[in-house]
């Protein structure tokens, strides 16, 4: 009776063991999903833009200079919010906050539609305050979460993130012309993406991050680390020359003869190799 017992027990704390391996599991691949879905959205709403760039300054009738800002806005945003990102880390969840940028983003894709000059520069700054939020908060919780498995994960991210704004490039124009669709229709289907993300994140919202990583983030002051300027500059120039590609490279294209789908197509090849 008491061997049937212990055995009993035993069997008993196997299972437990099993349930919590599977429930582990499953909440992984969640997290996963969820990590690619919010890299997906980080290129997405930004270079479906430059194809469209032409058909948006004949409609609503502004300057080059109004253009222009479509992309400094992003990049202004950028810059603003990725000082505050570490810090809103400190006092909130993570999974909280790119919750919170997910309904940003898609409040400033729709925003962006809308018909007025200053409701599209209005919506090309938030959506670019929430991609910022992203782009800084999505490679800390991947190294959170999996540090065992960074180079891979890094890998995923990337690539989901620069495949879906190729995808972007390319398809804009010519979904817009086969469908007979205007530009705000185009760009204000992107929020579709953004809404999918949100569904799958939201499991994220029960599960709570270790503050392990927000100890260390307290003990680095970055505002005197050379290491830190350097990296800066750096990566604010590579992303002032992407970003400049990504809104007028189709108009070099279409000023050369090309018509806007094919100069769309040329755009998302480049954005493709930039996965390599």
């Amino acid at each position: 009776m008491m061997l049937f017992k212990h055995q009993q027990r035993k069997s008993v704390r196997l299972e437990k063991k099993t349930n919590r391996l599977q429930l582990n599991r499953f909440k992984n691949i969640l997290l996963v999903v969820g990590i690619l879905f919010i890299a997906a959205n980080l290129r997405f709403s930004l270079t479906s833009v430059g194809p469209l760039i032409g058909m948006i300054r004949a409609d609503i009738v502004i300057s080059n200079g109004i253009a222009g800002l479509l992309t400094t806005f992003p990049l202004l945003s950028f810059a603003i919010f990725s000082i505050f990102a570490p810090k809103i880390v400190l006092r909130y969840d993570i999974n909280y906050i790119l919750m919170v940028s997910l309904i940003a983003l898609t409040v400033g894709i729709l925003f962006r539609s809308i018909f007025h000059v200053v409701a599209l520069l209005g919506g090309t700054f938030i959506l670019g305050s929430a991609i910022a939020m992203g782009n800084v908060l999505l490679p800390s919780l991947i190294k959170q979460k999996f540090p065992n498995k960074l180079e891979v994960m890094t890998g995923m991210y990337t690539t989901f993130m620069n495949l879906f704004g190729a995808l972007a490039s390319g398809l804009s124009v010519p979904i817009s012309q086969e469908l007979g669709l205007g530009w705000r229709k185009i760009l204000a289907s992107t929020a579709l993406l953004a809404f999918i993300t949100i569904i799958i994140w939201i499991p994220q919202l029960f599960f709570r991050n270790s503050p392990s990583t927000q100890q260390v983030t307290q003990r680095v002051n970055l505002w005197r680390s050379p290491l830190a300027w350097y990296v800066t500059l750096f990566m604010g120039i590579q992303s002032l020359l992407y970003f400049v590609m990504l809104s007028w490279l189709p108009e070099i294209f279409i000023n050369q003869g090309m018509n806007s789908s094919k100069a769309g197509f040329m755009l998302a090849v480049v954005a493709v190799s930039l996965i390599a």
